[in-house]
């Protein structure tokens, strides 16, 4: 017995040597990405996380699936480097491909005609592309990216699309150039069947409707004698779309077609709250004013208009069905200050607050900010079909050195088209088609902006707005305070301002997101737009402890949905709605990993030959051993 384990001990050593051997180190070229820190050593490179990775993610319409999943456990094949349109052609006239394949493609060929062409070539064999990136690309660079995103957003892949940001796509250019056949690994399945629509996958619990809250109010605070909006009486409302989007959610700054209508929105409240605070001529008391100025950030505008049409519809139709009373406060005991009585809200469906049901018939006319700081056009376009309203913006612009176009379609676009029943509507905006060119791009970011141009917009919306609610004067806003939250929604990585504000999550992207009933769950933007405007508005309270600022939220889902109280579920209405939109539930392990070396075929055969050497030396033990022992058997 002595004598075969010994044998077979020796041989174990001779293969493994025999392995070792065989199989080359490393290149000491190759070196761990910037993520991964500090070199490491071979071992240690196995696997290297890429921690920038923004996913293409899965969303559904009430038509079918659009956007991107792996396998169910993931998907892992050779990356290859596409670094140009001659390497597109080449990809394409190898008509012998074996095996899985994933691809590395320059921001600037990401788009769909090369996708098609890929895909078309490799079919189901490939499994995944990175997106790589410059620091500091060109202008058209970023401009193609925009163009590939928007084309693509819609299609639907089989397989992920992963953003590195310039950093790892250079490190990961460096390891495709000089490591042996480096594998990347993806792991992003969604729960949502990828052949489901948004019927299906919110009926089985895959997925949650796009949307989220949007905030809006009005000027006068609530009193303990007043509650705006007053019912029946007129209403002049503000509105931006409130958030953007973009084919990598994680990365949807939304520079020009969503933060500068917030910031315009935001420093044009901030404004007229301060001139009537300090004004002497004229009503002083905003709920004097002969109509209510009202304010509204739209949630989900980017798919269909959902908050501006939902809202819309609540203020038109909402019938709660299951109403709570209002309780009456406390008795203040000695020394505490009195509070207001809270107001009532509706249990099914849920709503947190119901003021909104006194806007119905009263709002009479909507100004609409939509992408006012494009540094590419550096003037400002009205769209409206109405004469009155367009020469009132016209005549706010007396202030600032800005050139106001109305534009030849006096038609409006975007959140305006939810308000179709109101008499004057208006779209001011840097576009003269009402769409901006790098919407839903990641490259519609901080250097696209001009501020002077939003901080101008401000001031035209800030005094038009106070002007068709009966107030009077000239409104400036304040330009330092326009920078201020410029560089909080998109350049800081901790805004100071944000931080008094209690708002701790990064302000990085200012993607939609999902509707959680009764306010489970908010995006930071909605968080730090409704904390600003509370602060805001505050100082019209002077001083009172029976009075706050008329700020609320409203639930921002699609009007074509419906949730089924029973159930818990939600029901599709109408499935060629285009706000029907849902995002699948994310897994909880989501990565992206390159193996700088993969395995060689070698490596397999030797790794065969010593199980199937262990196994007959085993064997031939133990027949030593059963005959040394005069045991019988098989063996």
């Amino acid at each position: 017995l002595s004598m075969a384990m010994l044998l077979r001990l020796a041989c174990c050593v001779g293969l493994a040597s025999c392995v070792l051997a065989l199989s080359p180190a490393p290149p000491p070229s190759a070196s761990p990405l910037p993520s991964e820190g500090a070199r490491k050593s071979p071992l240690e490179q196995q696997s290297i996380v890429l921690r920038s990775a923004q996913p293409c993610v899965l969303l559904l319409s009430g038509q079918g699936a659009h956007g991107c999943t792996t396998r169910r456990y993931g998907d892992i094949a050779p990356l290859k480097e596409i670094a140009n349109e001659a390497a597109v052609e080449r990809l394409i006239d190898n008509k012998h491909h074996s095996g899985e394949l994933m691809l590395a493609l320059p921001s600037r060929l990401f788009t769909l005609p090369t996708l098609e062409a890929v895909q078309a070539a490799l079919g189901p064999r490939l499994r995944g592309i990175a997106v790589l990136q410059r620091d500091g690309g060109a202008a058209s660079e970023s401009e193609a990216l925009a163009r590939g995103e928007r084309e693509l957003a819609s299609r639907r892949f089989g397989f992920a699309i992963v953003l590195l940001d310039a950093a790892e796509s250079a490190a990961t250019l460096a390891l495709l150039r000089t490591a042996q056949a480096p594998l990347l690994q993806l792991h992003y399945p969604m729960a949502a069947r990828s052949s489901a629509n948004a019927s299906g996958c919110l009926a089985e619990g895959s997925c949650e409707p796009l949307g989220g809250y949007s905030v809006w109010g009005a000027l006068p605070p609530r009193t303990a004698s007043v509650t705006p909006p007053e019912e029946h009486k007129p209403a002049v409302m503000l509105a931006a779309p409130l958030d953007a989007t973009a084919m990598f959610h994680g990365r949807a700054r939304g520079a020009d077609a969503a933060v500068s209508n917030v910031v315009a929105l935001l420093a044009a409240v901030t404004a007229v709250s301060r001139h009537m605070e300090t004004s002497r001529a004229g009503a002083a008391d905003p709920s004097a004013l002969a109509a209510t100025p009202l304010f509204a950030l739209f949630s989900g505008e980017a798919w269909g208009q959902i908050g501006s049409r939902r809202f819309e519809k609540d203020v038109a139709s909402f019938n709660c069905s299951r109403r709570s009373s209002a309780p009456h406060p406390p008795a203040s005991e000695d020394g505490e200050a009195p509070t207001l009585r809270p107001l009532p809200h509706c249990v099914f469906p849920p709503r947190a607050d119901l003021r909104f049901e006194a806007l119905r018939g009263s709002c009479r006319s909507v100004l609409v900010l939509s992408g006012v700081g494009s540094r590419a056009t550096g003037r400002l376009y009205v769209h409206t079909p109405s004469p009155a309203l367009a020469d009132a913006i016209n005549a706010s612009a007396a202030a600032t050195n800005v050139e106001i176009v109305r534009s030849p379609t006096a038609v409006a676009t975007g959140t305006a088209t939810s308000f179709t029943s109101i008499e004057e509507v208006a779209v001011l905006t840097d576009s003269e088609s009402g769409d901006s060119a790098l919407q839903g791009s990641i490259g519609d970011a901080r250097p696209t902006l001009d501020s002077r141009l939003v901080c101008a917009a401000a001031t035209v919306a800030a005094t038009t707005w106070l002007s068709l609610s009966g107030g009077r004067g000239a409104v400036l806003a304040n330009c330092t305070l326009t920078e201020q939250l410029l560089a909080c929604l998109l350049d800081a990585a901790r805004c100071e301002l944000a931080a008094e504000l209690g708002v701790r999550a990064p302000l990085a992207s200012h993607y939609s997101g999902v509707y959680e009933p009764r306010g489970a769950e908010m995006s930071p933007t909605v968080t730090f737009a409704t904390r600003y405007l509370q602060m805001a508005l505050r100082p019209l309270c002077n001083g009172s402890a029976l009075c706050e600022p008329s700020v609320m939220l409203h639930d921002a889902y699609s009007p074509a949905l419906e949730m089924d109280g029973r159930r818990g579920t939600w029901a599709v209405l109408n499935a060629t709605d285009p706000s029907v939109w849902a995002e699948s539930y994310w897994p909880a392990d989501l990565y992206a990993t390159v193996w700088p070396y993969a395995p060689r075929t070698s490596e397999g055969v030797l790794v065969i030959m010593l199980a199937a050497c262990n196994a007959v030396l085993t064997l031939g033990a133990i027949r030593i051993a059963r005959r040394t022992s005069a045991a019988g058997g098989w063996l």
